[in-house]
């Protein structure tokens, strides 16, 4: 933790800008970052806001981020300007060969379920409400929880300078030389989780946590529960209770568990409530910090909400997509999508087309398979870790052991496996590289096997440093993992990025010189490493002995399938090269 120098900084100190930096320079880069965006809390005047986003483009102006956001830029615009040209000799006759598919898919749209009472939880602030809870001094005071690399949280006295979270502490410093700084504490916010996850059980069971500070949870039942039990009191158990007598309860219903919340924690939380999980989601935002939002479950109160919204409130719409429909189409909001419906689903892909016209409806979970009772409409299930500049390959390959392993307990625990492994790297230059596999058969529960199949994806890509590192799985299926699956020596590989060559080759070990044994013989300078005797990479001991045996078996299998390949066209098998190989020479 760092202590402030000052107790408090006059927001005037914002304007130490230095001069070559225009106002208008500043405000047109303003969008190339993600912590310049609306979050509760960073309301303010326009000169204000002025005054930050000069803070923050001159400070990042000369980074590898900021370079590399303007290259993404640069392609975004090219797509507008492409778009333009489409939208220049697009006439009415294109248009009425969609017309009839739009009308129909809209008029589908119309008997959408309004039935579901759903409720989103955001906990104020989370991490630095915590901290400063346990730390009374710090009240009124600008708090960020994270360090001079990375902001996790900021408390709403910190965002009226523009301190966000996601943003570099170093830029947070300067647009607020008051700010104190305090360090993440995982483990105390699990407890405090678990503590309000208990009381938001009582009222579903089934409710679906996507962090630490938000859950989903479908109240129908204990609403209806509530007012069957009402009626019963009141000697009339026929009664049927309207749309607006059910949301009345829900409101009560929801202002009684955030306030069951504040007396067991003394933390605040926001809720949004409505018949659909994007809407309840976006409306937990409008009454923040410490109040709720209600959109009734009636067919017009959901347009009237839906159609006034800012395309970039819509879950599944990035700041992509929202610079494009602005600067291309002219939309601003939800209404202005519907208004040029025709025009739009013609010149987006069909899937685009149909999520607007979903959005426009007020139908649209663009992320409600994640939140579903089952897994069955899921695409995917990934897992990311962030870092500092991560240069060391040894722990590259620990902090990859770990994400797959923890992706595995993940999908085990939802009963779920994919064909499809995907890595994905971003550098220090900022520059997002992904590579992936295709699969024979299913996996997703072995760590281990998971890691295998994803090895050599990082060995191929060569990252020198990392400041992101992800595994996605995708194509899933429920299917209960059967025998053959189990068997220790089915390589399982299709290679990816224009290699599609299946490889499922099943090898008994050999009762002697087993790969451990041979591992175990070549054990590098490092107590902590071994070597592995096909590719000569340095395993850490600290993998463990499934990740790599899974390993060894994974080069053994493809050195045989290489000389396998080589007899099949008449050649003779090829000699080992006393030289350790890189698994690069596998791609």
């Amino acid at each position: 933790m760092t202590d402030s120098r000052k107790e408090k900084a006059e927001p005037a100190s914002l304007g130490m800008t230095p001069k070559e930096t225009t106002t208008d320079e500043a405000m047109d880069k303003a969008h190339l970052f993600h912590f310049t965006g609306w979050k509760a809390g960073t309301e303010m005047e326009k000169e204000r806001k002025e005054r930050i986003n000069k803070i923050i483009y001159e400070m990042s102006k000369d980074s590898q981020y900021f370079q590399q956001a303007q290259k993404n830029d640069e392609k975004t615009r090219k797509k507008i300007e492409l778009m333009r040209d489409k939208i220049k000799v697009t006439r009415p006759g294109n248009l009425a060969s969609v017309t009839v598919a739009v009308d129909k898919y809209v008029e589908m749209l119309e008997d959408v379920d309004l039935s579901q009472i759903y409720c989103v939880v955001d906990m104020d602030m989370f991490f630095a409400a915590v901290e400063i809870r346990d730390r009374p001094e710090l009240r009124k005071k600008p708090v960020a929880v994270g360090g001079m690399s990375m902001i996790s949280t900021a408390n709403y006295e910190a965002r009226k300078y523009g301190v966000r979270s996601a943003m570099p502490g170093f830029i947070a410093r300067k647009l607020c030389p008051s700010l104190i700084f305090v360090k993440s504490n995982f483990e105390k916010y699990k407890a405090v989780n678990k503590t309000f996850t208990d009381i938001f059980k009582e009222y579903d069971p089934g409710l679906k946590a996507t962090s630490l500070d938000e859950a989903y949870l479908n109240i129908t039942d204990y609403v209806d529960e509530k007012l069957r039990l009402e009626s019963t009191l009141l000697n009339r158990p026929d009664k049927h209770y309207s749309t607006t007598e059910r949301y009345k309860m829900a409101s009560s219903i929801v202002n009684e568990m955030r306030q069951r919340v504040f007396e067991k924690t003394k933390l605040t939380c926001s809720a949004g409530i409505g018949p659909i999980k994007a809407i309840a989601k976006i409306a937990s935002d409008f009454n923040k910090p410490n109040g709720q939002h209600m959109v009734l479950g009636k067919k017009e109160t959901v347009l009237k909400f839906v159609r006034a919204l800012p395309v970039r409130k819509v879950p599944g719409i990035g700041k992509v997509q929202e610079k494009i429909l602005k600067d291309a189409f002219g939309v601003h909001c939800v209404q202005d999508i519907y208004d040029n419906r025709y025009l739009i689903y013609f010149l987006f892909p069909e899937i685009t087309g149909k999520f607007f016209l979903r959005v426009c409806m007020g139908c649209s979970n663009s992320f409600a398979d994640a939140f579903s009772s089952s897994d069955e409409g899921r695409k995917s299930i990934s897992m990311e870790r962030t870092f500092r500049d991560l240069r060391d390959f040894g722990l590259i390959c620990n902090k990859l052991a770990e994400i797959c392993h923890s992706l595995a307990k993940q999908m085990q625990e939802k009963k779920i496996r994919g064909l499809t492994v995907t890595l994905k790297l971003k550098g220090s230059d900022f520059k997002v590289r992904n590579k992936q596999v295709s699969l024979k058969r299913a996996i997703g529960w072995d760590g281990g096997e998971i890691c295998s199949i994803a090895l050599p994806l990082l060995r191929s890509l060569r990252p020198k440093s990392l400041r992101l590192l992800g595994v996605k799985i995708s194509n899933l299926t429920s299917e209960t993992e059967s025998k053959d699956q189990k068997r220790m020596g089915a390589s399982n590989l299709v290679l990816g990025t224009g290699k599609q060559a299946v490889i499922s080759t099943f090898l008994k070990r050999p009762k002697e010189n087993s790969p451990t044994d041979c591992a175990n013989k070549r054990i590098s300078q490092s107590e902590n490493a071994i070597e592995c005797p096909v590719c000569g990479q340095v395993l850490l001991l600290s993998q463990g002995n499934t990740l790599i045996n899974a390993h060894i078996d994974l080069c053994l299998n493809q050195d045989v399938i290489n000389k396998l390949g080589h007899r099949n066209e008449g050649a003779p098998a090829a000699k080992r090269s006393k030289k350790p190989k890189s698994l690069k020479d596998y791609f």
